[in-house]
């Protein structure tokens, strides 16, 4: 588990690494929102073949496919809104 703590800290500095300047970042920020996702899509894989996890790792996959989603919505409102 202290790997993924470490994983998550560090995604975390980078998300945080974004705020400044989101409008000019949005490779980076849709970067980032991918490897969310395929996050997801590895924790589904693994319940396929290993099992259901816990219900809490269940909810996370779920906010896996749909954060990045919005987040990649958010972001081209903000380039959009940026260039008016």
């Amino acid at each position: 588990m202290r790997f993924y703590a470490t994983l998550f800290a560090f995604y975390g500095v980078a998300v945080l690494g974004c705020i400044k300047g989101i409008e000019l970042k949005g490779q980076y920020v849709r970067l980032l929102a991918l490897i969310l996702f395929v996050g997801g899509l590895a924790r589904t894989i693994s319940m396929f073949k290993v099992g259901r996890p816990h219900s809490f790792f269940v909810a996370m996959t779920a906010l896996e496919f749909v954060l990045p989603l919005l987040i990649v919505f958010l972001q081209s409102r903000i380039e959009k809104m940026s260039t008016l």
